[in-house]
């Protein structure tokens, strides 16, 4: 993710970019206490039913950033269990002013806990980009199965991160994306594995998000027709 695209042409084995442009916010489902076969079943019920097209809005709410918030959001955005005193310090707050700030961030942010039954290491991590005029319907779909996935828009895209258990692939692949292939639900899909970096430097990297200035407003040169909104690619 970036806020404007970022040219890949000079990594090696680059072909194409498939898809890119502004993104929806997050879609993220309850994750249900249900086993993969009981999964299965409920979503080829679903297929059964009458099934009205839904695509995921591409509006934001919007509020005026200032840069202390910026600054609290990229301190707190990966973990909100962390010991809260050395960032009273760090900005000089009263508890209380403190406190105040944190629960404006959870009012205007999303806050999402990944579940892998099985344990992280236990999956494949599969990128769908699928063009389909369903999006919630294959959103809600893939919540049925027993682990955090997360489904966003891109134009006229649903592109989902859906971790796949070991060795339980070929069911996954017949009981979905098969079946929704064959009736009509998905017109096409892509699918690829992430390339994970740690290195911030690293060409695929998207671009550290700008401090927005006390206004809120994010710099002209940002963003896709300076809108500041968040770009997203697949390769």
């Amino acid at each position: 993710m970036s806020y404007k695209p970022i040219d890949l042409s000079h990594l090696k084995g680059y072909k194409q970019t498939v898809a890119s442009g502004i993104r929806s916010n997050y879609h993220v489902s309850p994750v249900p206490n249900q086993s993969y076969q009981l999964a299965y079943q409920k979503i080829l019920e679903r297929c059964n039913r009458k099934i009205e097209p839904s695509m995921f809005d591409m509006k934001f709410e919007d509020f005026a950033w200032t840069k202390e918030l910026w600054n609290l959001y990229c301190d707190l955005k990966y973990d909100l269990r962390i010991d809260f005193t050395p960032l009273v310090k760090k900005y000089e707050f009263k508890f209380s002013t403190f406190y105040e700030r944190v629960n404006q961030l959870m009012t205007y942010c999303d806050i999402y806990v990944p579940l892998y039954p099985q344990g992280e290491e236990k999956y494949t991590f599969f990128y769908f980009l699928i063009k389909t005029r369903y999006q919630k319907f294959i959103a809600d779909s893939f919540g049925e199965l027993h682990v955090f996935s997360t489904h966003i828009r891109i134009k006229d895209y649903l592109l989902s991160n859906v971790p796949v258990p070991h060795e339980g692939e070929k069911d996954f692949f017949r009981n979905t994306l098969s079946v929704w292939q064959r009736r009509g639900i998905i017109d096409s899909y892509d699918l690829s594995t992430a390339y994970w970096s740690e290195g911030i430097t690293h060409p695929g990297m998207p671009c550290p998000p700008p401090l927005p200035p006390p206004s809120g407003t994010t710099p002209p040169d940002k963003g896709e027709k300076n809108t500041g909104k968040v770009n997203m690619s697949f390769m």
